[in-house]
């Protein structure tokens, strides 16, 4: 078995609003394998508390699927983020570090793809 074998990708979908956010952990089949929640991820929070309740509600949903933090460097997130479409908002988010393999931040329209 190859170590790609060993390794099914991961997908973790973020919901960051203005009264919590929320995360789910689905494999390439669309399994869900776990979810988690914390408190609010809209960006009027700022940038740096966003994240940090998008990284704590993904390490509750890697917890709830048997995995530890360290797996969302794994991870391919797509994160939806109250207030994203804010003048210079994207730019920060784009210079801002974050655990995931890749991430996308979206928007109503259109999408955005950070590494």
């Amino acid at each position: 078995m190859t170590a790609a074998a060993k390794s099914p990708e991961l997908f973790v979908g973020v919901d960051g609003g203005g009264t919590g956010c929320r995360a789910r952990i689905e494999d390439a089949e669309r399994s869900l394998l776990g979810s988690g929640i914390a408190g609010p991820a809209a960006l009027r929070i700022g940038v740096d508390r966003a994240f940090a309740e998008v990284e704590k509600a993904c390490c509750a949903a890697a917890d709830d699927a048997g995995l530890g933090a360290g797996a969302l460097a794994s991870m391919h997130a797509a994160v939806g983020l109250a207030g994203v479409g804010r003048k210079g908002l994207l730019e920060q988010l784009e210079r801002h570090p974050h655990p995931f393999r890749s991430i996308i931040v979206l928007q109503t329209k259109p999408w955005h793809r950070l590494t």
